[in-house]
């Protein structure tokens, strides 16, 4: 199963999967153009959109991007793969990449970052979380690459 497909299964089967409020955003510029790299369900698609002057929202999936709607004119919604992006090299004033390299193997986490600092104009700023170690879910699951987990 790709991966796009097995996000599209959970998100039909669970809807929206992470809720409450988003904490510890950067201030932006108003005019800031940002990207967020795997916006699932929109957690923090309206919070990046009073910061800033445009949001493209990019996820593999297509149910998690229908999770989304209705975002507001600032944001558009765009169906593509972090470690491919669809866009000019320097487009963005800010990429933001929460929670998203976690669920890749080693040669797409280096496809990603590869892909922020190319579309990141040269005075552009990337935005990045993680869960660590001390996660609850750390660990868990059968063990694809040396510390990668996948859960059953």
């Amino acid at each position: 199963m790709s991966h796009a497909s097995a996000w599209d299964r959970v998100y039909r089967s669970r809807g929206r999967l992470w809720g409450g409020g988003v904490k510890d955003l950067p201030n932006l510029p108003a005019v800031s153009i940002v990207l967020e790299m795997g916006c699932g369900s929109g957690k923090t698609l309206a919070a990046l959109a009073a910061r800033a002057q445009k949001v493209i929202a990019l996820d593999v999936s297509v149910q998690a991007l229908r999770l989304c709607r209705p975002c507001g004119p600032k944001v558009d919604l765009i169906l593509g793969d972090a470690c491919c992006l669809p866009f000019p090299s320097e487009s963005f004033d800010a990429v933001f990449a929460f929670h998203v390299t976690g669920h890749l193997l080693m040669e797409g986490r280096g496809a990603l970052a590869r892909e922020a600092a190319r579309v990141l104009k040269s005075e552009g700023r990337l935005h990045f979380r993680e869960f660590g170690e001390e996660d609850m879910r750390a660990k868990k699951g059968e063990e694809v690459e040396r510390g990668t987990f996948r859960r059953k």
